[in-house]
């Protein structure tokens, strides 16, 4: 059995793999600052401890001297995608330099292995989907080009100190139980949850017809738990998420029926890439990936699961580094 170090333990799909990695018996250190994660999604458990800090701490290294361990999963984010246009430097401190600081550590502490959960923000919108993970990336946002900058310094720091192993993973529109539903920038399957549980219009962006692939969580968490075991996996790129691209009008749409009370709003366009969804064929020859629940199951079950949470103010950002071009929704 392995020790492995889990970033965003709180979050979505950070607490996933950590129940995941529990289930076969692996020693797992947490660490999130519950910024963006629930403290609900924290595991109790004999096999699991939980550290409560902030992973720009330069303190960082200590963890790893204590715990020693072998793999590090890389889950932590602020994947704020739309809006990181207007905080750049927040979404680099959050994205980059977490990331930085991590492998620092993993390389002075001699750990095997680096997943890094990247994102399918990385391919832009000037390609025709299903984007496969040879396409040159291009993004087209903030957040984006920071997941590319993470990819780009793990294959440098393997190439030089001819150490580290790393698998990069780029999930794509996850959700499921455990989604922080009162964040106000992400999520957009949570934001329509909770817009519907309190009685608020679902908010859609411009006509509705950009196309997604949604994902169901557990499903995600197992293919990227075979990456941390599978050595064949070793430097490779693999997408990993679901197969059937919907509209976002027809999401809206299924949210809309467990909450008829809650209209479909339009609101203004937003920049962002039209249709993104990826291909599945690498995930499912080399991490076993599945697609086991629809989307109509996975937001009946994510319906029934937030009716128990406390209810939280929205999360929302104080403030912005650039103001110009600001949607109306966001001010």
């Amino acid at each position: 059995m392995s020790t492995v170090l889990v970033t965003g333990s709180a979050g979505l799909i950070g607490s996933h793999i950590v129940k995941e990695l529990l289930n076969f018996g692996h020693k797992v250190i947490s660490i999130d600052n519950l910024s963006g994660g629930l403290p609900e999604n924290l595991v109790e458990h004999c096999n699991h401890q939980f550290l409560y800090m902030d992973l720009l701490d330069l303190h960082l290294g200590e963890v790893f001297k204590s715990f020693k361990p072998e793999i590090v999963v890389s889950c932590a984010a602020v994947a704020t995608e739309g809006a990181s246009h207007f905080r750049k430097r927040f979404i680099y401190q959050n994205n980059v330099e977490i990331n930085l600081n991590l492998i620092n550590c993993s390389v002075n502490f001699d750990v095997k292995k680096y997943i890094f959960l990247s994102s399918m923000a990385v391919y832009g919108g000037y390609q025709k989907p299903p984007f496969d993970e040879m396409l040159d990336p291009r993004p087209e946002d903030t957040y984006g080009n920071a997941k590319l900058v993470v990819e780009r310094e793990l294959k440098i720091t393997h190439d030089f100190f001819k150490q580290l192993e790393y698998v990069i993973i780029r999930p794509h529109n996850f959700a499921s139980i455990g989604q922080n539903i009162f964040d106000r920038y992400r999520n957009v399957l949570g934001i329509w949850v909770r817009q519907g549980l309190q009685r608020q219009p679902i908010s859609v962006f411009g006509d509705g017809l950009q196309r997604r692939a949604f994902s169901y969580t557990p499903d995600g968490a197992k293919a990227m738990v075979n990456a941390i075991f599978s050595d064949k996996c070793n430097y490779e790129i693999i997408n990993v998420g679901g197969m059937k691209p919907y509209t976002i009008l027809e999401a809206a749409e299924i949210v809309h029926k467990h909450f008829p009370d809650s209209p479909i709003e339009h609101l203004q366009t937003r920049y962002e890439v039209r249709d993104a969804w990826c291909s599945y064929e690498k995930s499912q020859r080399l991490l076993d990936y599945k697609d086991t629940v629809t989307l109509e199951d996975n937001i009946a079950e994510m319906v029934e699961w937030a009716k128990t949470l406390k209810i939280r103010e929205v999360q929302s950002w104080d403030n912005y580094e650039i103001d110009k071009k600001l949607y109306d929704f966001w001010k």
